[in-house]
């Protein structure tokens, strides 16, 4: 885990090791939500490049069923 600081213009820097992992590059997109006190930033991709972007990662229990679309 790493600190990270929100500069002048409100910028932040992402660690290397996480844009290592999660293969953020500049000029890519984030979406940003604030849930139960935390900010959460989830890069914007096309649905077909997103299968298998952070390896290894457990995809169960990800969200609470309360944050689950319901059409």
């Amino acid at each position: 885990m790493e600190a990270v600081v929100v500069s002048k213009k409100y910028s932040l820097i992402i660690p290397e090791n996480i844009r290592k992992t999660t293969g953020i590059k500049p000029g890519d997109k984030m979406l940003a939500i604030f849930h139960n006190g935390t900010i959460r930033l989830i890069p914007i991709k096309a649905l077909k490049e997103t299968e298998g972007f952070i390896p290894g990662i457990n995809t169960q229990n990800l969200r609470d069923h309360s944050e689950r679309l319901v059409y």
